[in-house]
């Protein structure tokens, strides 16, 4: 989750990249435009954290040769809203994006609705792969989603 502080701190390293990275000026307003919509994504849609394994329980399980899941299952839904919206910022910071982004929109919707609520970090790389595959984005734009 994007708090303020981090909002904040991701401005001023933007603001320093400018300043130290020729031609970073150009790639400035595309990464704001993406984390002030992360941020406002998350002032809306607030993310409960996990609670902490008992150090008992866990011991247990390590003992018993069982692993403790540290990667939770990721709320459809939400991913594929959080995506959208950055596609939205996309568009609003670059226009000549929209066509591609418009395909993602496709993309995400046939997606949301084939997928059950919940899915692993895993099947949402798999869904990055597919976009680079299936849409003229290009792979660090997707990894980058």
């Amino acid at each position: 989750m994007l708090n303020y502080q981090q909002y904040v701190k991701w401005q001023d390293n933007v603001a320093l990249c400018t300043r130290l990275y020729e031609g970073f000026a150009d790639a400035a307003p595309f990464v704001n435009a993406v984390y002030e919509c992360i941020y406002k994504f998350f002032e809306d849609y607030p993310v409960t954290p996990q609670p902490a394994v008992d150090p008992q329980d866990a011991a247990d399980s390590l003992r018993a040769g069982k692993s403790l899941s540290v990667n939770p299952a990721l709320d459809t839904k939400g991913v594929v809203e959080l995506l959208k919206r950055i596609s939205e910022a996309l568009v609003k910071a670059n226009p000549e994006l929209k066509g591609t982004t418009k395909v993602l929109k496709e993309k995400l919707d046939h997606f949301l609705l084939n997928s059950p609520d919940k899915v692993s970090k895993e099947e949402m790389w798999h869904l990055c792969d597919s976009l680079v595959e299936e849409t003229a984005l290009e792979q660090d734009l997707a990894t980058f989603l």
